[in-house]
């Protein structure tokens, strides 16, 4: 949701400066807001039944619910593994996307090292033909 903060005023700035009549920029404003309103609602919607997630040793993801229920993730192709950060891009059970930025000093040390090294082996075939 923080990304919107800096994406509205970034692209109202750029349709302001567009070579068009003002309606046209006023249009383009408009559809900017609510193209960029909707996307949060989407992510929003998607994100609120994920409250934690898990990794285990073998690669696999789980997402638990706010009533503590588990349901598998699928690691999608863009997520990046840096040494700092991780960038998760995620299916959900229901087909919604979700992406999840999570920083080295909410974790442990010798977890986070594990979870990188764990997502790094599992992520290698991440958007290949092949994987389902």
């Amino acid at each position: 949701m923080g990304s919107a903060l800096v994406l509205l005023p970034a692209g109202l700035w750029l349709v302001a400066g567009l070579p068009v009549p003002v309606p046209a920029r006023v249009f383009l404003a408009l559809a900017w807001c609510a193209d960029l309103l909707w996307q949060v609602g989407r992510l929003y919607r998607h994100g609120r039944g994920l409250v934690a997630i898990r990794a285990d040793a073998g690669g696999g993801l789980a997402g638990c619910g706010p009533a503590g229920d588990e349901f598998p993730l699928r690691l999608l192709p863009g997520s990046i593994f840096a040494a700092r950060f991780v960038w998760l891009r995620l299916r959900l059970p229901d087909g919604g996307r979700h992406a999840e930025l999570v920083l080295s000093r909410h974790a442990e040390a010798s977890a986070w090292h594990r979870f990188q090294l764990v997502g790094r082996l599992a992520g290698y075939a991440v958007g290949h033909p092949d994987q389902p």
